[in-house]
Order: structure tokens, then C-alpha cells, then sequence
């Protein structure tokens, strides 16, 4: 049954997107969404007793993580310059595969709760939207087509600011 109720999470989580895609910029619909997941892996292992309570939850992370998962080839693709798109997309998914890879292993650092893997799915959905912050918005810009053109973001834009300041 929780492979059905997880699969049919997906299909909300799914069509809000094309919505909040139109209306929100893409790295604000990430980073929410990252909160969000983030928060219900957090409260998730402390709902006992309400089983219908803890299944939502869960599937309200699950659904939040379909919405992260449409919106990050967007975000990705669009930051980056055509000329490198294709390698530097390639490169960006290396930490999403080597987590895929890893994620049944999360069951062996159950202590017996279920608390330890659902904190590590917090602790790095949070991670993830502290770093989604970094990147530029990419909605209503146009795409890059070289290096010269590519935003580096508001973060690393404090950096370069500095480092080219500092050179003249």
C-alpha cells in the first residue's frame, strides 16, 4: 500500500509544478520546496500514535520531492551557457546519482525509531536549500550562450565582485 500511496503523491506533486513554475521564478520554487521536504522529514518521526497523520506527512515530503525533481533540469539547464550545457548538467548531477546510489543504505542507520534516516533526509534537504539560494534566478532571463554571459548567482557574485576589485 505505501508504494501506491508514494506513487500517487507524485501525481499532485506533478501538476502544481506547471503552475508554480509559471508564476514563481525557478530557484524560489526549489528552495521552498526543499524547506519543505526538509520540514517533514523533520516532523515526521516525532508524529506517534497518528498513523494517518505520519502517512501524510510523508507524503507531503514525497510530493514536495517530485516537485524538486521537475523543476531542478529546468534550473540547471537554464543557468548554464550553451556552449558547457551539456557537461556542466552532466557534472551538476554527479551529487544527485552518488545520493541515489546511497539511499538504501539509509535503512541500515536505523536505530530502531526511524528517526536517524528521516534526520538525515532533513539535514540534507536543508543543505540543499541553503544552496539552491546561491544559484541565480533563471525565469524570464534569457539562456546564456558563453561564459562572458553567465551569472554566477548572488553568492558567487559577492566573490567575483571582490576578486576583480582587488586585481585593478
Amino acid at each position: 500500500m505505501g508504494y501506491i500511496l508514494s506513487g500517487l503523491s507524485e501525481i499532485p506533486g506533478g501538476i502544481i509544478v506547471i503552475p508554480l513554475l509559471h508564476f514563481f521564478g525557478r530557484r524560489s520554487v526549489t528552495c521552498v520546496s526543499f524547506f519543505l521536504q526538509a520540514t517533514a522529514a523533520l516532523v515526521t518521526p516525532f508524529i506517534r500514535g497518528i498513523q494517518w497523520a505520519r502517512i501524510s506527512c510523508n507524503l507531503f515530503g514525497r510530493m514536495t520531492n517530485e516537485i524538486v525533481y521537475s523543476t531542478h533540469p529546468l534550473l540547471a539547464n537554464e543557468m548554464m551557457p550553451t556552449t558547457i550545457r551539456t557537461i556542466s548538467y552532466s557534472i551538476i548531477n554527479i551529487p544527485q546519482s552518488i545520493g541515489i546510489m546511497l539511499s538504501p543504505l539509509l535503512k541500515y542507520s536505523d536505530l530502531g525509531d526511524g528517526k536517524v534516516p528521516q534526520f538525515i533526509l532533513a539535514g540534507l534537504s536543508f543543505a540543499a536549500a541553503a544552496l539552491a539560494i546561491t544559484l541565480p534566478e533563471t525565469k524570464g532571463k534569457p539562456m546564456p550562450e558563453d561564459l562572458n554571459q553567465l551569472d554566477p548567482g548572488p553568492f558567487l557574485r559577492y566573490f567575483i565582485t571582490e576578486q576583480s576589485s582587488t586585481k585593478k
